[in-house]
Formats: C-alpha cells, sequence, structure tokens
C-alpha cells in the first residue's frame, strides 16, 4: 500500500493498495524461535514521490498481531534488481 508520508491532524490521508504478483517463501507458516525467515513479493513497476512512503502490512491469521513496516521511498530507488 502506498501512503502519505507525514500527516497533520487536519488533513486527508490517501493510501493506495498494491497487488502482489508473486511471493517466493510464502510465509504461511512461521518457525518458532529465533530462526530467520526471507520471503520476497514481487510488486508491479511503481514510483513513488518523496512525500509518500510504501507501508507492508503483515496480519496473523485468527490472531491479534499485526505488523506495519514503513519503507520510504529512497530505500526502494537503492533496490537491487533480481
Amino acid at each position: 500500500m502506498v501512503a502519505d508520508r507525514k500527516l497533520s491532524k487536519r488533513t486527508a490521508q490517501q493510501q493506495t493498495p498494491l497487488e502482489i504478483l508473486r511471493i517466493c517463501n510464502d510465509p504461511a507458516v512461521v518457525r518458532g524461535g529465533y530462526q530467520r525467515q526471507r520471503t520476497v513479493f514481487t510488486l508491479p513497476i511503481l514510483t513513488i514521490s518523496d512525500d509518500k512512503v510504501l507501508l507492508v502490512e503483515i496480519i496473523e491469521k485468527n490472531g491479534a498481531r499485526h505488523q506495519t513496516i514503513e519503507i520510504p521511498s529512497r530505500e526502494i530507488l537503492n533496490t537491487k534488481v533480481l
């Protein structure tokens, strides 16, 4: 989802959902303990302006945990092509 970076109290937030094209190493099952798991998500080609961020939301199925990762546009410009 692409969203506005900073909001003042009286402005509306605009969010645009993105469709995931492909997932490599699907995180349907997360192992316990201190193990690492790397997942690669393929998104369509996009351009994000400096005042926007990419929000990645991970929600636990049938659970209460909810994780949000905010990725600024400058981080996306430094990504590697696979």
